[in-house]
């Protein structure tokens, strides 16, 4: 039997809410654009992805030593090490297109936007696709630890367990991992990858004839150097619906506003979602539709025909939660600093904040 060489893992990110990673070409249009490459597309650094995936290992392996993506005894003077890993870069199809997002810090004292609070950003709706890629190297001491480690932790991306960019823990930057294949290179794969003739990665894999491991053949396969022990992470998920419109008991109406960034007033459209007054004529009011504030609108990614549709974004849902969790606190007489309210003098730093990161997905109406 021939030796290890590689281990790809290849799949797709999909995006189950906004996503907004830093980029490197600001310009006039939004305090935090995205991420583009040279050539002008949309860019998911391998260094972000590397990132996210390490977050996610530690999570489930605590007593790994990720500095070098092996367990080997090192001397504590000796020279880094090449990484195990090598993550590719991805970048979304052609043609997509971003949107504008607003958000602001309020004040819990007043209710009010915190003074230089306001910021907007550039996102990718979601629904965006990213092409995912990682290599790892088997071939060398704790490789083969390096590959377990990985699958496991890609095995909760395919959860939705994936959270990249900015903004996470206001509901942004939340993937799930579709399609995940393990590919298992040996010796005999040492001139076909990797092959510079071909532009895309994905081409090489294809014609390299390995049968993929997928589904609950990942772990079998890899049972030996799974991760096993006690998790340093536990997570609930908590599922709802917003409701709004007649109230169930015939009295009242409940409306909802949300404001959105200035550029959504542009593909704001008249439809059954918006407040009409009887006996208008639909067509002419829509004809006339120019709000001087429009709520946050989204198009799904693929979807576009069907337009832009109003959405409550994570951060609408998490302030108001924070503050009901704030006030509860404070009813039991204890300490708790506004997130947005710098300290008043030096020493106050030692006061509890309210260390409650609430992730909640953009719900899409």
């Amino acid at each position: 039997m021939t030796g290890q060489y590689r281990t790809l893992f290849t799949g797709t990110l999909v995006q189950d809410s906004a996503l907004s990673v830093g980029g490197n070409d600001p310009h006039a249009l939004v305090d935090d654009p995205l991420c583009c490459d040279g050539e002008s597309r949309f860019t998911l650094r391998g260094t972000t992805l590397a990132g996210a995936l390490i977050a996610t290992a530690r999570k489930i392996a605590p007593n790994f030593d990720f500095n070098h993506i092996d367990d080997r005894e090192r001397d504590k003077d000796s020279a880094p090490m090449e990484s195990l890993w090598r993550m590719f870069n991805s970048h979304v199809p052609d043609g997509s297109k971003s949107e504008f997002r607003q958000s602001v810090g309020i004040r819990q004292d007043t209710g009010a936007a915190a003074e230089g609070a306001l910021f907007d950003i550039e996102v990718l709706p979601r629904g965006t696709e990213w092409p995912f890629i990682l290599e790892v190297e088997t071939g060398k001491e704790g490789g083969m630890k390096a590959e377990a480690i990985s699958a496991a932790a890609l095995m909760e991306w395919t959860q939705g367990r994936c959270w990249i960019g900015r903004n996470v823990a206001r509901g942004m930057g939340w993937l799930r991992l579709k399609g995940l294949k393990v590919y298992q290179l040996t010796d005999e794969h040492v001139l076909s990858w990797p092959d510079s003739s071909e532009d895309a990665p994905r081409l090489v894999i294809e014609k390299l004839g390995v049968n993929p491991l997928e589904g609950d053949q990942i772990r079998e396969k890899l049972s030996s150097h799974w991760p096993e022990g006690e998790r340093s992470w536990h997570w609930q998920e908590i599922k709802g619906k917003i409701v709004v419109g007649e109230r169930d008991n015939d009295y009242g109406l409940d409306a909802l506003s949300i404001g959105g960034h200035g550029s959504g007033e542009l593909q704001a459209d008249w439809n059954d979602n918006f407040l009409k007054p009887d006996g208008v004529d639909s067509n002419g009011w829509a004809d006339n539709f120019k709000p001087d504030a429009a709520i946050v609108m989204s198009a799904k990614s693929g979807d576009e025909a069907k337009g832009a549709e109003p959405v409550i974004p994570g951060s609408s849902m998490r302030g108001p939660l924070r503050h009901a969790l704030s006030r509860f606190l404070r009813q039991q007489k204890k300490t708790v600093r506004d997130p947005v309210a710098r300290p008043a003098k030096a020493g106050d730093g030692h006061k509890a904040w309210l260390g409650c990161s609430l992730h909640r997905r953009s719900r899409q109406r």
